[in-house]
């Protein structure tokens, strides 16, 4: 019929342009892709952190997030007491062009460096520190964050916001350190391990890793 006629014409069109944006879709994350993998020898993941206790003890680690609860605890086996200062120095991994706002939760006293920031101050909703929303680029930013805690170990927990997501914890996938500057952490791998093997069933063994 004539009805049939102009409807396979309209519906081959619609196929044609759905698998050309499918073909364009794929081509771009192949594209992003091939980014990162040329880029993935200079960067490794998470953020160098170097801690000191009121003790004096300190000691250097490789973070693959910032999601802790040291409540009564020590920030590491190493440490002795519960009070202590930290700092990370790395980069963020931003997938997209856009607005971020970082967001840190804790109890303790903060500053946080970032896109040519630099914030302490609790503004933020619910008193957390907020620091954007500023407009970014695709790629690794330079990051720095100092932390001093409570006497009692307090707590730290860094989220954020983007262009194409709402407020959600910054996963281990989005934090990196130029491999140049990286360290060897062979104590936390043992922990890693340790935890793996759920060797916690039977050793204490202090969790402060949310």
């Amino acid at each position: 019929t004539g009805m049939a006629r102009i409807i396979f014409p309209v519906c081959l069109l619609f196929s044609l342009l759905f698998a050309v944006s499918g073909a364009t879709q794929i081509h771009a994350q192949d594209n992003r892709q091939a980014i990162l993998d040329e880029l993935a020898e200079e960067y490794r993941p998470g953020w160098i952190g170097r801690y000191i206790d009121s003790l004096g003890n300190s000691l250097n680690r490789i973070d693959k997030t910032l999601s802790f609860n040291w409540k009564g605890q020590t920030a590491d086996a190493r440490l002795e007491s519960t009070q202590f200062e930290a700092t990370w120095a790395g980069l963020l991994f931003l997938q997209s062009v856009g607005q971020y706002t970082l967001y840190i939760e804790t109890d303790g006293i903060v500053e946080l460096e970032f896109a040519g920031r630099t914030i302490k101050d609790k503004s933020g909703p619910q008193g957390l520190l907020t620091l954007g929303p500023v407009e970014m680029q695709f790629g690794w930013h330079p990051i720095k964050l100092k932390y001093k805690s409570p006497a009692d170990g307090g707590k730290l927990k860094i989220f954020w916001q983007g262009p194409a997501f709402k407020l959600e914890p910054v996963g281990g996938q989005f934090l990196f350190h130029p491999t140049e500057n990286t360290i060897q952490d062979e104590f936390s791998r043992g922990e890693e391990l340790a935890h793996a093997l759920r060797c916690a069933r039977c050793h204490e063994s202090p969790a402060v890793q949310d």
